[in-house]
């Protein structure tokens, strides 16, 4: 054979086999992209777990249960004490004060300059707010809300008990009375000590008689005013 066209025939082939790498690998690079694209079967067997995971989720927001971090009922009551016992003077009465007690920070209201916020729930559900206000150098209050998870005023719902709430506030030497409205006996008491008041109020509508044990009843702290 001429060398002309041994040199053309051994052109030829090593295009040929070029055409042929090209191919294959552009077919292997196609085969990889689809491998990638396709959920593995471990993937799709995942799949109605993860979709589970999250409507439990969904529930427990639902729910009002607190998250990660949140107090629990009984918690939550024990650092109201804390933050009760901590104050001795009007000076006492501090936003600083209450974010201590409550490892919590109090976010300031968009509509009050000076009212500072904090709003969770316990872990057990049940809602309650924090609230810093003050006026002046000398009007400051801290206002406690404790929300039950029903409208029942039923002691396993409460966050705190206005019975141990009463009991507790006389031991650290609080003296307690009654407060009064225009109707009669209201429902809540006024403490007072070294010039610091506080009032509790619970569920309203709840009325003790006259010399009525409050511990006959199952009644739930519902707001703390500190002043």
């Amino acid at each position: 054979m001429r060398p002309g066209i041994l040199s053309a025939n051994r052109r030829s082939a090593s295009v040929f086999s070029l055409l042929l790498f090209v191919s294959a690998l552009t077919l292997a690079i196609c085969l990889l992209l689809v491998a990638r694209a396709a959920p593995a079967n471990g993937d799709l067997a995942r799949e109605p777990e993860a979709e589970a995971a999250a409507s439990a989720r969904e529930r427990k927001v639902d729910a009002g249960v607190g998250g990660e971090g949140a107090y629990d009922n009984s918690k939550l009551g024990n650092r109201l004490f804390v933050l009760i016992e901590s104050i001795h003077r009007k000076s006492d009465i501090s936003r600083e004060s209450a974010e201590k007690v409550m490892a919590r920070k109090l976010v300031r209201d968009q509509s009050r300059e000076e009212v500072y916020v904090l709003a969770e729930r316990t872990k057990e559900g049940n809602a309650y707010r924090i609230k810093f206000e003050e006026e002046n150098d000398i009007d400051r209050n801290i206002w406690v809300t404790l929300g039950a998870r029903s409208s029942a005023a039923e002691s396993s719902g409460c966050i705190l008990g206005f019975s141990s709430f009463h009991q507790e506030m006389e031991r650290i030497g609080y003296e307690g009375s009654r407060m009064i409205d225009h109707h009669g006996p209201g429902n809540g008491w006024m403490y007072a000590k070294n010039g610091i008041y506080i009032k509790a109020y619970y569920k309203y509508g709840v009325y003790c008689a006259p010399g009525e044990d409050i511990s006959s009843k199952n009644l739930c702290v519902e707001t703390v005013t500190i002043n």
